[in-house]
């Protein structure tokens, strides 16, 4: 019975370790997101006359302003952000790729598949 328990505590704190752990970099991948991002219309990706031209702020708190944004949030290796307008909510999840020494975000719509970049303005 000693044996059981030992080996369940054990097990505990193997998982609150790597919780730990999992939180710390999710902290440091949240902390990339934070700041100002202004979009960069792409003809070649969009091939048409259509111009997006916004600008989304991400808070460390998890809210966000600009285009109807609300909130955000990492899920599943995916950046989600909660969109309001009209008394209407939506969320949308995108892949994510930085580069450019992470000052140019590329957002690619899940559902889509459309990528929009984006450039850190603060």
């Amino acid at each position: 019975m000693r044996s059981l328990v030992g080996s369940v505590l054990v097990l505990v704190l193997v998982f609150m370790i790597l919780g730990g752990c999992t939180q710390n970099v999710s902290d440091s991948e949240r902390s990339r997101f934070v700041g100002s991002w202004k979009s960069v219309y792409s003809p070649s990706v969009y091939n048409s006359t259509y111009v997006i031209n916004h600008t989304f702020t991400f808070f460390a708190n998890g809210s966000a302003s600009g285009y109807f944004a609300h909130s955000w949030e990492l899920k599943d290796g995916k950046v989600v952000i909660t969109f309001i307008s009209d008394n209407l909510t939506a969320s949308s999840a995108y892949r994510y790729v930085f580069s450019n020494e992470n000052t140019t975000l590329t957002l690619t719509d899940v559902k889509m598949g459309r990528p929009t970049n984006y450039t850190k303005i603060t």
